[in-house]
């Protein structure tokens, strides 16, 4: 549209809103808006309409005397004009009107009639019209009468604002003044706080207001208006902030009294200003949010920190006073680093506090109780560094609803053992987050106490399978399994998430995994292009996105010949791919029938031709049985290097204690100082029932490790074959081919069954569950 006609709208006269935007309207005739007495809000924004008495001719809006919001911005982008006359005078009933703006705006005797207008916008739409550089102490005038409450300036060019630019707004209550780009610095728009001061403020937003090369300071200089007014909300996001000053602290000024919700995120503070914003923020006595998040930057995973030494973990229990109204506390990524968490943190004021993250603040060693948090319901403890947890981190947060402990590099070990414990107390929870952390299995009981559950958060680790039962979780609606090692799901998880789908919303990421499209998983391919669980699309990798993108039911499979294939294509041709795998299926039977026929008739035939044979032959057989464990001398050897001796002798001790009773013997027991170290050797591997090898990096180093692990061959046969026992100690380097010892042990892994091969990850300890089963292994005798 180009032109709006006289009487266009004539036969509407009940018409109360009317919507022209983003047309190419560049005429607006006099008699446009004749018969429109009911309409209450007219948008021409984003037009070509310039601002002048051509196109706004006189008494255009005349007729609109109901007329409450008018939108005019995004229209004109001239630097310089004067505001139309006699346009805006016929609208006594305007309350909301956004206009476009010249460098020098002056609004004047155009709209001093606009006596009930409350909300004014200075902005631009779609990137144009307003033009605005100056905000003087005169370009308000025209609004001294009008009760203007809300004044928004955003996406113009301003330069400068003079210190009396918000003088003749006695009734203002909500400021927005943004930028968005490196042109206006935030200390002048502080000092045009002169014009408010003693005003009661609901709002004062002077967010993304910054300049690249001049970071800002806040000093007793820009300051000393703000002090003095009443602010509930103040938001100062995204102003390159880069310190404050503790001689321009003010703990009496009414500023701290009135302020409920603070906005200080994506600044540049250091550690020293961060404590003199705390000291500031907590001295108001009914603050209910504070958001100091993002002080620096970070990427993800970057939380890695030295072992350090845990014992040094200080004993006692850091105070933190906050006001008693405070409700969300956002500290995500706001310290550098924390340091160690000493034994206990107190909120002595936190009865009220729902939300708090700590996310990222280079906090570690997580051996820590936190209590006075009674009323908690979301705890963002994401991005640091928890090797070292202790069982009470959530003891005392019972009404904990949402908990992310995503990529905290919580260990394996203490999950398996104490995971359960640790989230226990959490029984009204009802998202959980451990996303990140590398882990490969979760303890199956670890959800028991969670039956509110309704988001679950696995991407990004290393499972196999499914680790958790989900069919206790009768509420759960995301399942995030994206990015891990799942080639497959079972029935039995495919058959849970469809029972839970029957109910409610159920939305399953998987994303990242690597399927697997054979014989055994067409049922899965099928499950996954039938089902009524929703699937991902791309980017969506939290279990609690709302976001959902239902192209994600093709995803990447490796085919039965281990090609690249996707679950979408075997889908498509379905039906030849079963009779495939079913036809493979029948001829085998078929051929396995057929040999058991023919391998019975020549059986019945040599029975029956060479009965006295075979009657001799059982004779002398059944007198034959395999070695038992009590026909040797010792139980078990331990094979190790020199180096591991003290390693033998507390592994030694362990199986012991674990099973008592086995007849235990190292190398160093057997073989005298001085005598011939092979014969020795090849002595006590033969007289031993199991020979038990402590593979370390120092043991693939020995010299002897290699004719060490010949004689542990040389024991093994086709009815004995787990005469050997390998135990791997410890992180171990990747094996070269042109080492001898490393070519025999992957001779000997080829000759052992994986039962038989152990692993211990960290240290040794005698409560560990491997000893009892490496016990048993080998007192067991052949059947």
């Amino acid at each position: 549209m180009r032109t709006v006609g006289d009487n266009v709208f004539m036969p509407m006269l009940s018409l109360q809103h009317l919507t022209l935007n983003r047309n190419k309207l560049s005429v607006i005739h006099q008699a446009a808006f004749n018969g429109l007495r009911k309409l209450r809000v007219l948008d021409l924004s984003g037009n070509s309409l310039a601002l002048d008495n051509s196109t706004y001719p006189p008494g255009v809006f005349s007729p609109l005397v109901a007329l409450e919001e008018l939108y005019l911005a995004g229209n004109d982008d001239s630097a310089e004009g004067d505001y139309p006359l006699n346009v805006f005078t016929p609208l006594p009933s305007l309350r909301v009107l956004s206009i476009d703006t010249f460098s020098d705006a002056y609004f004047g005797a155009a709209f001093t009639s606009l006596t009930r207008l409350s909300s004014l916008t200075l902005a631009s739409f779609d990137s144009r019209g307003c033009s605005l550089r100056r905000l003087t102490n005169h370009t308000l005038h025209a609004f001294r009468h009008s009760g203007l409450r809300t004044l928004v300036i955003r996406d113009c060019p301003v330069l400068d604002v003079e210190v009396c630019a918000f003088c003749d707004l006695p009734k203002l209550s909500s400021l927005f003044v943004y930028q968005g780009g490196p042109i206006l610095d935030l200390s002048p728009l502080l000092l045009a706080l002169y014009g408010l001061q003693n005003q009661t403020m609901d709002l004062v937003d002077f967010s993304d207001n910054r300049r690249r090369d001049l970071p800002t300071i806040l000093d007793m200089t820009n300051t000393k208006y703000l002090y003095n007014t009443c602010i509930k909300q103040l938001n100062l996001r995204k102003n390159a902030i880069a310190g404050m000053s503790s001689r321009g602290l003010r703990m009496d000024s009414p500023w701290l009294k009135c302020l409920r919700h603070v906005d200080m995120s994506h600044n540049k503070l250091s550690s020293n200003d961060r404590s003199l914003l705390m000291r500031l923020l907590f001295g108001a006595t009914n603050m209910e949010i504070i958001e100091a998040q993002n002080q620096r930057a970070f990427p993800v995973g970057d939380n890695n920190r030295p072992p350090g030494d845990a014992s040094k973990q200080p004993d006692y229990t850091l105070k933190i006073n906050t006001a008693k109204s405070l409700r969300v506390f956002n500290l995500r990524a706001a310290f550098q680093e924390v340091g160690q968490l000493p034994k206990g943190i107190n909120f002595t004021q936190g009865g009220n506090i729902t939300t708090l993250n700590l996310a990222y603040d280079g906090a570690y060693y997580c051996d820590s109780t936190i209590t006075g948090l009674t009323a908690i319901k979301d705890f963002d403890f994401s991005g640091n560094n928890c090797h070292v947890m202790g069982t009470g981190l959530f003891q005392h947060m019972t009404t904990l609803r949402r908990l992310n402990v995503s990529n905290v590099h919580v260990t394996q070990d203490f999950l398996l053992a104490n995971g359960s414990e640790l989230i226990r107390p959490l029984q009204h929870l009802e998202v959980l987050d451990l996303s990140d952390n590398d882990l490969m299995d979760l303890p199956d009981d670890l959800l028991r106490h969670q039956l509110r559950l309704s988001g679950l958060g696995l991407a990004w680790n290393r499972f196999q399978t499914v680790p958790v039962d989900v069919s206790m979780q009768t509420s759960l609606s995301h399942l995030d399994l994206s990015h891990n090692n799942i080639p497959s799901l079972d029935s039995d998880v495919r058959q849970t998430l469809d029972n839970l789908a029957a109910n409610h919303t159920v939305t399953l990421r998987l994303r990242g995994n690597p399927l697997t499209c054979t014989c055994q998983s067409l049922d899965m391919v099928r499950w996954l292009a039938t089902t009524v669980v929703r699937l991902d699309g791309d980017n969506h990798n939290l279990a609690y996105d709302d976001d959902y993108d239902d192209n994600g039911r093709d995803y990447p499979c490796v085919l039965e010949d281990g090609g690249m294939g996707s679950t979408g294509s075997v889908m498509a041709q379905w039906e030849a791919y079963w009779r495939r795998c079913v036809g493979l299926a029948f001829l085998t039977v078929s051929a396995v029938a057929l040999l058991v026929q023919v391998l019975g008739l020549l059986l019945t035939y040599l029975l029956w031709s060479k009965w006295t044979y075979v009657r001799h032959a059982w004779y002398v057989l059944r007198h034959l049985r395999l070695p038992r464990r009590h026909d040797f001398e010792k139980d078990a050897l331990f094979v190790y290097a020199d180096d591991d001796l003290e390693l033998a002798v507390k592994v030694k001790k362990a199986v012991r204690a674990a099973r008592p009773g086995l007849r235990l013997s190292l190398l160093a027991d057997d073989i005298m100082p001085g005598s011939f170290l092979a014969e020795g050797i090849a002595r006590s591997v033969e007289r031993s029932w199991k020979v038990v090898l402590l593979v370390t990096q120092t043991f693939l180093q020995d010299d002897w490790s290699g004719y060490s692990v010949l004689q542990a061959q040389g024991s093994i046969s086709d009815t004995l074959p787990d005469r050997v026992l390998v135990l791997m100690v410890g992180p171990l380097q990747p094996w070269t081919a042109r080492e001898p010892s490393h070519l025999s042990m992957r001779t000997l892994l080829r000759m052992i069954p994986e039962s038989c091969v152990y692993h211990v990850p960290g240290a040794v300890t005698p409560r560990h569950n491997i000893w009892a089963t490496l016990g048993d292994r080998i007192a067991r005798d052949p059947i």
